[in-house]
This record gives C-alpha cells, structure tokens and sequence, in this order.
C-alpha cells in the first residue's frame, strides 16, 4: 500500500510479483534438490542477455507511458524500467543464471535513488543493504560457478585417458 501511496504503481505490481517468483524458486530449486540434480548455477551467452534487454526496455516503455499518460504516477519510467528489469533479474535468480547478480547492481543502486527522491529512507536503506548483498552474491555464485566448471574440466579429462 505504501508504493500506491506514494504513487510508485510499478513498485507495488513488483512486490506481489515477488511472491509469485519466490514460490516459483523455491519450487524449482526444491524440485532439484528431491530428485538429485540440483540446479546448478549457469551462464548465458550473450544473445540470451540482449533478448531480455530489449524485452525489458520495451515493456519498461509500455509500462512507462500507460503510468506516466494514465496515472499521476511519479517517475513513471523510471518506475516502470526498474520493475520490469527487476521481474527479470528474479526470473534470472530463480534459475540460477549468475548475471542475475549483475542486474541487482545496478537495479539496487537505481533504487536507491528513486527512493531517495521520494522520502522513503528505511526502503533506501534497506536497498543499500541489498546493493551490498547483490555484490557478495555475485561474488559467492561466481566463485561457486568457477570451481565446479574447474571440476568438470578435470572429470572430463580424467575420463578421457
């Protein structure tokens, strides 16, 4: 209610969305767990991040103009970028895809300025918390990542000889 308040509508449409993808995480990453193979953390090529990229800036502009020409929305671009890139960056996480960490950077830090601008100190200051978290998430799925490759890469060649 608050975002509503305040009117950041895309800030509200993103916390239920967090509901609905955190379900749809844990479910995934039980799923694994239960049957052996968990879900490992991934890297995507760079094609992978250019559709979401323009997906997300085309909807970021959808949402934008229907909340800045409709609503007495405040920022409503900004707003609406930071939301959908935000629905990206948990479908990312979700699935384990490392750049994840790399969309929260940024949004985190977008977000403290959009909160900054419209009073909401304890949420700025939570999101500094986040911003920080997405540093050391980064750091932490990466170094996971690098070290299983580091063991495929020498299973496979011990299969090899």
């Amino acid at each position: 209610m608050l975002f509503y308040r305040i009117q950041l509508y895309s800030e509200s449409i993103l916390y239920i969305y967090y509901v609905i993808i955190g379900v749809y995480g844990y479910m995934l990453w039980d799923k694994k767990e239960k049957s052996d193979t968990q879900l490992k953390i991934a890297k995507k090529g760079i094609s992978y991040h250019v559709l979401f990229v323009t997906a997300g800036l085309f909807l970021g502009s959808i949402f934008g103009y229907c909340f800045e020409n409709y609503t007495d929305a405040e920022n409503a671009y900004l707003d609406a970028y930071t939301t959908i890139f935000s629905f990206i960056a948990s479908y990312l996480e979700a699935n384990k895809i490392i750049s994840a960490w790399l969309f929260w950077i940024v949004l985190n830090g977008i977000t403290i300025y959009l909160y900054t601008q419209r009073g909401l100190d304890i949420y700025m200051g939570l999101t500094v918390i986040y911003f920080i978290a997405s540093f050391i998430g980064y750091y932490k799925w990466k170094k996971n990542y690098d070290l299983i490759s580091n063991l495929d890469i020498k299973s496979s060649i011990h299969l090899k000889i």
